[in-house]
């Protein structure tokens, strides 16, 4: 299982980012101490399902997925999110 820090590294090596994004988990409406989503916002997705499961297993995280969000000037910003991710504090 890979840490927040261990995940950054080798997803780097995989895709190009722009930025990145830390967030809480939450369970029962109670945040998860020792887990994190962590969200990479891509030009393109570039990894297929396969990949992405892959990936997943490797970060022992519960899963990865990309998601597209359009704007309103015909824009479109995609993003790989990678859920309760091992949190190195």
């Amino acid at each position: 299982m890979l840490d927040t820090t261990q995940t950054k590294k080798l997803v780097a090596s995989k895709i190009t980012f722009s930025k990145v994004f830390i967030n809480k988990c939450f369970k029962n409406y109670k945040s998860v101490v020792d887990k994190r989503n962590l969200c990479f916002v891509v030009s393109q997705p570039s990894l297929s399902s396969l990949e992405l499961e892959q990936l997943a297993s490797t970060v022992g995280c519960k899963r990865a997925k990309y998601t597209t969000i359009d704007l309103a000037r015909n824009d479109q910003i995609h993003y790989l999110r990678l859920s309760n991710v091992q949190y190195n504090k």
